[in-house]
């Protein structure tokens, strides 16, 4: 918060969208307006103090701001790659008991489906968020909920303030 309030305008994070792209920054305060909208989003499905988030992803953005968002909320966040097998994800995410996991995108998804339980019991309560705007190829088990990473922000944004802890 003390990098926010003194270099709010200045490039916090950049990155070239794809070859050839300029590249596209973002300020410290507008890094930080999303950390805000996270959290509330997190904390919308049911991530509370002591609880964890999973992501499944390269660094990227996104990464950071479910790191910081859980931060603001007193939990942790369990980071596995893509790279990683699935039996990796499902020991991790069974040790873990994440309330979200966050995954990459589609392909991630459906090796995820493929891996685990069939029994929405055993997925986190608060659902998958895909970062991305595409649809999901397969669907997890009924009650599973699925959040594209776009209406996720959104409805932080829209959400009531996360009470900050001391």
């Amino acid at each position: 918060m003390q990098s926010v309030e003194r270099f709010s305008d200045l490039p916090c994070f950049g990155w070239i969208p794809e070859a050839g792209m300029a590249r596209v920054n973002l300020s410290y305060g507008e890094f930080a307006s999303l950390v805000d909208s996270v959290a509330r989003g997190l904390r919308d499905l049911g991530v509370n103090p002591g609880d964890r988030a999973a992501l499944i992803t390269d660094n990227r953005l996104e990464w950071a701001a479910v790191a910081y968002a859980s931060n603001v909320l007193g939990a942790a966040y369990t980071a596995m790659y893509t790279h990683q097998h699935g039996e990796d994800w499902e020991y991790i995410i069974d040790d873990s008991t994440p309330r979200v996991i966050v995954v990459a995108d589609t392909g991630i998804l459906d090796r995820l489906i493929d891996t685990l339980s069939d029994d929405a019991d055993d997925w986190p309560s608060g659902g998958v968020i895909l970062l991305g705007e595409d649809a999901a190829n397969e669907l997890p088990p009924d009650g599973v909920k699925i959040t594209n990473w776009g209406e996720f922000v959104s409805a932080g944004r829209a959400s009531k303030e996360v009470e900050r802890r001391e």
